[in-house]
Order: structure tokens, then sequence, then C-alpha cells
């Protein structure tokens, strides 16, 4: 893998900063390419948890995001308002409601799919299976690191596991059939 010259954000960044900086220009190309949808990423990201997922709950929706459960609902109203949602009573528990698409937001989350998989294919470019396989498993490393200086895990009673270096045979693991990514357990590695 080559790598580009350093960018603007200047070169020898700390891990963590290059991390940050990394996911707001995340952010800001999701933002910027699912604009021809109307959608912001958070927006795309639900219809497609849904799509994908059928009837889901609000905390259920949080959880997938990664977010709280008052900023899914902030997401929730925001799509709802568009049409592209709607909130059911569940018929058991009434505190909770049952976010579904309606037809316009199934049609909408079918484009968004498409211009989802446009997006990882750009974003990707340059980098290898393997590469990709590499980076995933180190800001694995790195996130379990964060979560258990934040309190939300136990206390490592050892260091953690060290990323190998990827092999030059391209590594291991299964394939992600919608774009050949590779996953040592089997499970997807997309971003």
């Amino acid at each position: 893998m080559s790598l580009p010259a350093a960018s603007a954000a200047g070169p020898g960044l700390p891990i963590e900063t290059l991390i940050l900086a990394t996911g707001r220009a995340l952010r800001r190309a999701y933002d910027a390419r699912l604009s021809v949808l109307g959608l912001s990423m958070s927006e795309g990201a639900l219809l497609r948890a849904v799509h994908e997922e059928g009837v889901l709950t609000q905390r259920e929706l949080a959880d997938r995001l990664f977010i709280g459960r008052a900023g899914a609902g902030q997401i929730i109203d925001r799509v709802e308002a568009r049409g592209f949602v709607r909130r059911d009573a569940d018929p058991v528990d009434r505190r909770v409601w049952r976010i579904t698409l309606t037809d316009t937001g199934l049609a909408l989350a079918a484009r968004f799919g498409q211009v989802y998989a446009d997006i990882r294919r750009e974003l990707r470019a340059g980098l290898s299976p393997a590469d990709r396989d590499w980076l995933a498993e180190a800001l694995y490393v790195v996130q379990a690191n964060a979560e258990r200086l934040a309190g939300d895990e136990a206390p490592a009673t050892e260091a953690p596991t060290k990323v190998p270096r990827r092999s030059k045979n391209g590594g291991s693991g299964a394939r992600d059939p919608q774009d050949g990514s590779r996953s040592a357990a089997g499970t997807s590695t997309k971003a």
C-alpha cells in the first residue's frame, strides 16, 4: 500500500488525533455524497438499519447507530417528518414505539444502498483486502483500549492483543460477498 503525502492536518499526528480527523472527514464525505438523496449519514444509516432488519424500536436503533436514545429520537423525528418512517405503538408496551419504513422510505432506502456501496468503494480505493483487515483489527484494539479507559469494560488483566503486521500473502478469513473485504472471524469489516 502506498500512502498519500501528509494531509493538511499535518504529518506525525498522534494516532488518536488522526482517528478523530478521519472520523470527521468520513462524516463530511458521507454527508456530501448522500446529499443527492437529501439524507445525512445518520439518516441514511437509520433507514438502512430498518430496511435490512425490519421493524425496530428507538432503543434498538440507538444501539445499531452507536448513539444514545435521545439522538436516535431526533433522527427518527427528522425522517418521520419527511414521511420516510412511521412510529407505531408497541401492542405489549405502550411506552415503546416501533419504527417502520413507509413506502416512500422503502424506495429511498433501496436507492441509499447503491449510493452507500459506491461511497464505501471510493473510500477504500488504494487499500487491498489485507490492508482493510489489518486496519480493522488495529482499530478494534484502539477501541477496546478506549472503552477500557472510559470504564465501559472491566480493567484488562493483561495487555491488549497486539495487532500483527499484515502478511504478504493477503491474510486469511472469510470474504465479504459484497466487496471482497476479509475478516478474521468471518464477520464483515465494513466501515
